[in-house]
């Protein structure tokens, strides 16, 4: 039997497949983020992280507080200007919760999740659009099946997805006639340090198929 290698490319009808390029992704150093830049790695594509902690991986990264929206929007075009001014993706998929009903977390815990999932992912996603014109590149945003139904636990987390969803629908209105593509995904639970716990050394790579569904198709853009 030969064996036969699989080149990491996808294509759509008779067009050719294109380079994965430059993706920027939040959250980059763990859980989904983690496994999105190593299957960007895997599939030719540079990954640029933004995250408070370092990657495991050696990959592009620059060190930020996403819950301080101009040091976010700093921090990406640090990111993209080291990486040559070229951008074709952004994923934002950095996100943190405070568990609790409304009257159990307190005031600053409540406000900081607000900040990194909504406000972060605002403030990123604006520091990126005027390299995304130029590469009729595509945002991604990180909703969740919080973001479309409610529980009573999770009030600071239920805002900040359902800001996501309705975030990313009022961008998909802007965006529809310009040179650029957005969409969101709403996650289930996913196993990561803080859904496992951190003595979980578990680590689930993305595959190649969902990544080409989730970044950047240079061919279906205007």
């Amino acid at each position: 039997m030969t064996a036969t290698t699989v080149a990491p490319v996808s294509r759509i009808g008779n067009v050719a497949p294109q380079a994965l390029g430059t993706i920027l992704i939040t959250g980059g150093s763990s859980g989904l983020g983690a496994a999105t830049a190593t299957a960007v790695q895997a599939a030719g594509g540079t990954p640029l992280v933004l995250d408070r902690v370092q990657p495991a991986e050696s990959v592009a990264y620059e060190h930020v507080e996403l819950a301080d929206s101009a040091a976010a929007a700093a921090a990406v075009d640090a990111a993209v200007e080291a990486a040559g001014g070229q951008l074709n993706g952004v994923f934002a998929a950095a996100g943190i919760d405070a568990c609790g009903r409304l009257d159990e977390v307190s005031s600053e815990d409540w406000e900081r999740v607000i900040r990194v999932n909504l406000l972060g992912t605002a403030a990123v996603v604006r520091a990126a659009l005027p390299y995304l014109r130029l590469s009729h590149g595509r945002v991604v945003t990180c909703a969740s099946t919080l973001g479309i139904k409610a529980v009573s636990d999770a009030t600071a987390y239920c805002a900040s997805k359902f800001g996501v969803v309705g975030f990313t629908r009022a961008l998909a209105a802007r965006l529809r006639a310009r040179s650029a593509s957005r969409c969101s995904f709403q996650a289930a639970c996913i196993r990561t340090f803080s859904t496992a716990g951190p003595s979980s050394t578990s680590r689930r790579r993305m595959p190649y198929s969902t990544l080409r569904r989730m970044l950047p198709r240079p061919w279906s853009l205007p």
